[in-house]
């Protein structure tokens, strides 16, 4: 769960999980600017090529953040408590806020402690 390459990973996924809020958001917006529930076909077409990897990365960062949420981090329980219903009810956005401010944080936490205990065993 942290290492360099899961780190890389997390980090790409949660990037595209921010990209699928701002698509949604703006073709959303752009609805209901010209009054249409449908797209035209073109633009649904190259809509749904840039959602591919926004909601595989965002699947992937979802599965990565309730496993970690759910196994791994060591916050109190009010803390998890308070990030649970916003996790819940805001995808793909809350994850990455979630990738950004706790388990980034963990991961360097981690980092820190493990070279200390590897520079007091050498």
């Amino acid at each position: 769960m942290d290492s360099h390459a899961a780190q890389r990973v997390y980090l790409t996924c949660s990037v595209l999980a921010l990209a699928l809020s701002g698509t949604l958001a703006g073709t959303r917006a752009a609805q209901a600017v010209i009054g249409s529930h449908t797209l035209p076909p073109a633009t649904a077409a190259l809509l749904r090529l840039v959602l591919i990897p926004e909601a595989v990365g965002s699947a992937l960062l979802w599965v990565a953040m309730l496993y970690f949420w759910f196994n791994l981090d060591q916050s109190s329980w009010l803390k998890r408590a308070l990030w649970f219903p916003f996790v819940f009810c805001f995808l793909p956005f809350a994850l990455a806020l979630y990738y950004f401010f706790v388990y980034r944080k963990w991961t360097s936490c981690d980092r820190q402690t493990s070279s200390v205990n590897a520079a007091s065993h050498g």
